[in-house]
């Protein structure tokens, strides 16, 4: 829902205290100690940064996956083993752990592409998708536009990397190509129409030819 409703920040945030309410009760219960608790938490938090900012060229990014992932990966581990490379029951242990880390982050994975391409079908998204603005054009209308590639608009907000963006008037939502940051203002071209809605890159006019004067 966030990806669909751009700048609202109340399903990242119900998101993000869902996930936090999962890892007490996990802590709770004694099955996550707290430093996996902290690799996970920090791990997230680089990631997040970087999606929000970009500040980092993917440098804050890739340690912070393969933080969460550590953290994920000793939480599946039963917490009364000793961490002995030797042991062989150990090593049964690490195997079905890496076997679940990675299972649930490719649920996870799976499941977000698929919450992406069918979510802006529905009615209730595209209800929500631009629902503040009055001349919006919803999911489904975006992708039935096949003539918006190519054409330049205005970023309505910073996308960083979903916003709106101004397209001759009508306000749309959109996705920065790759990620990418895009300030508020900037020129954008129009280079694709996915998963209900259009995906943009900075738009740099070409220079001018010389005329030989």
């Amino acid at each position: 829902f966030e990806m669909k409703t751009p700048g609202i920040g109340l399903w990242a945030g119900l998101a993000a205290l869902s996930g936090a309410g999962f890892l007490v009760a996990q802590f709770s219960l004694d099955l996550v100690e707290s430093y996996e608790l902290v690799l996970i938490a920090l791990g997230l938090t680089l990631v997040i940064v970087e999606i929000m900012t970009m500040a980092g060229g993917g440098l804050l990014a890739a340690p912070g996956a393969v933080l969460a992932f550590a953290g994920l990966l000793l939480a599946f581990l039963p917490n009364e083993l000793d961490f002995d490379l030797g042991d062989p029951i150990f090593l049964e242990a690490l195997g079905d752990a890496a076997f679940g880390s990675v299972a649930a982050v490719a649920i996870v994975a799976v499941g977000f592409v698929l919450a992406i391409t069918y979510l802006s079908r529905t009615s209730l998204t595209r209800r929500l998708a631009l629902e503040g603005a009055v001349t919006a054009t919803t999911a489904g209308e975006i992708e039935a536009r096949a003539d918006l590639v190519g054409r330049i608009a205005e970023a309505h907000e910073p996308l960083h990397p979903s916003g709106l963006v101004d397209v001759g008037g009508e306000m749309m939502s959109a996705r920065a190509e790759h990620g990418s940051f895009i300030s508020r203002g900037d020129a954008v071209e129009i280079i694709a129409v996915e998963f209900g809605e259009i995906v943009v890159r900075t738009h740099t006019p070409a220079p001018e030819a010389d005329d030989g004067r």
